[in-house]
């Protein structure tokens, strides 16, 4: 992941945005071609603490860096 660090702000932004929503889909058994919301809360979309604390070690795993529980928690997939 030292390649992401290098990128620029938006191109990591997008990535990352990217690699959020993959996870999510995993977690919520949601296949690659169906529309995912992202204007709609984790926990309205179904996952539960649990479930999202799991998203969020896979995440911490592939970016190799910890994510503040608060960062995590009131993260927005989408900018608004």
């Amino acid at each position: 992941m030292e390649n992401l660090r290098l990128m620029p702000v938006r191109e990591r932004r997008e990535i990352i945005g990217s690699m959020v929503v993959e996870e999510l889909k995993t977690a919520l058994f949601v296949t690659s071609r169906d529309e995912f919301p992202l204007d709609i809360g984790f926990f309205d979309l179904g996952l539960t603490s649990l479930r999202l604390s799991e998203v969020k070690l896979a995440l911490e795993q592939k970016l190799e860096c910890a994510i503040p529980r608060p960062l995590y928690w009131g993260i927005r997939l989408r900018a608004g």
